[in-house]
């Protein structure tokens, strides 16, 4: 049996319209908010489900249908012998890539030796400003089998290691992991760099990424749609969408550091 973890509904929409085979799980955890920890899946996912229901105003059961599900579906999955492999379809972005470590510890300490590979292309050559797979036609989402990485324990450990410094929340920590070696795991580099700047400055008490939006809004840009238009046109190594970016605006908003947003 081969499983195909996906990143999201989008990439759904084209796996099934391109007439890829395989069983599904689409992930829709977003990670790279919010708090985590190294603590059991109960917990974590009960941890998730509180500050997603109390942040984004959704509700408990449509995270338990929508995200718990498929990681419960994702268990009971790798208990099983039929399965010969795992194909894991993600993003070279920030929002990705925190999801896909968190899966990659998980197949590292569930004992499982099914044969992962990774899909994650970081450019395509008919978008000049890749943004990633989501984006791709279903003709051109068929060719990216041929980009497939087999993963080896080696990328276990790495994604494992990335897991526990990110969780960690110490920028020390994530700058020695930045210069290291990560083998097959290419574009973890510049997604932990993207990261570092959500770290708060001592002088502003601003992290590059708030200056960013901020700018944004300070120079004009007070409607939300445009507002996502103009911090997507450079910053796409985040992978946030509207509701993420809302988070950020929400609380320059609250300190009082740029005029009210319309949507």
């Amino acid at each position: 049996m081969k499983l195909n973890i996906l990143n999201g509904d989008s990439t759904f929409f084209n796996f099934r319209e391109s007439g890829m085979t395989g069983d599904v799980i689409i992930w829709r955890e977003m990670l790279s908010e919010g708090p985590v920890a190294q603590i059991n899946y109960d917990d974590f996912f009960s941890m998730r489900s509180q500050w997603i229901t109390e942040t984004m105003g959704d509700d408990a059961e449509d995270y338990n249908s929508k995200v718990l599900s498929e990681f419960n579906r994702l268990v009971e999955l790798t208990n099983t012998a039929s399965l010969d492999e795992v194909i894991l379809w993600f993003e070279f972005d920030l929002h990705c890539q925190v999801n896909l470590i968190f899966l990659l510890n998980f197949f590292s300490v569930c004992g499982h030796s099914v044969k992962l590979s990774l899909i994650c292309p970081a450019s395509h050559p008919n978008h000049s400003n890749f943004g990633g797979i989501g984006e791709l036609t279903p003709e051109e989402f068929k060719e990216l089998p041929l980009q497939k990485t087999a993963l080896d324990k080696r990328d276990l450990q790495i994604a494992s290691e990335a897991w526990m410094i990110y969780c960690s929340g110490e920028a020390d920590k994530i700058k020695h992991f930045i210069s290291q070696d990560h083998h097959h795991l290419v574009t973890l580099k510049r997604a932990f760099e993207a990261h570092l700047d959500r770290f708060p400055d001592e002088a502003s008490g601003l992290s590059e990424l708030e200056k960013t939006i901020a700018g944004i809004i300070n120079s004009g840009s007070t409607k939300k749609a445009d507002i996502y238009n103009e911090f997507w046109k450079s910053n796409r190594i985040y992978g946030m969408g509207d509701s993420q970016i809302d988070l950020y605006i929400e609380k320059l908003e609250k300190q009082q550091l740029v005029p009210p947003v319309t949507e």
